[in-house]
């Protein structure tokens, strides 16, 4: 699917996240060869499918916020903030917290390798 057909605030796809990009957003994939282009999704999590409110697109990416969570992740826990899917402030609101730990460590880690390496 090339991004001009999708406008802007639709949930026209059913996206499944494969892992996080850089900043903890979930990322998933839409279309093949060159019109392939990576989704980014706050608060979706590895493991689940959502439907997706687009807010932004760029050359290589689609960016939004969950608007229909169609598989969660059953490691997902609970939490008080009543803003969920609406803003997308904390990326990784309701990772399981050894999810979390592990997606920081190895974020510190490759900072580390990359320092030692330069």
């Amino acid at each position: 699917m090339a991004s001009r057909t999708v406008p802007l605030g639709s949930c026209a796809v059913r996206i499944e996240i494969e892992d996080r990009n850089a900043d903890g957003r979930g990322r998933g994939w839409v279309g093949s060869g060159r019109g392939r282009k990576a989704v980014l999704v706050s608060q979706a999590h590895p493991g689940e499918a959502v439907a997706m409110k687009l807010d932004r697109r760029t050359r290589g990416t689609l960016q939004g916020r969950v608007a229909k969570l169609l598989e969660a992740d059953p490691r997902r826990r609970p939490h008080a903030c009543r803003h969920e899917f609406v803003c997308t402030g904390c990326p990784m609101l309701a990772a399981a917290v050894e999810d979390e730990a592990a997606f920081k460590q190895g974020r510190v880690a490759a900072a580390l390798a990359a320092a030692v390496s330069a």
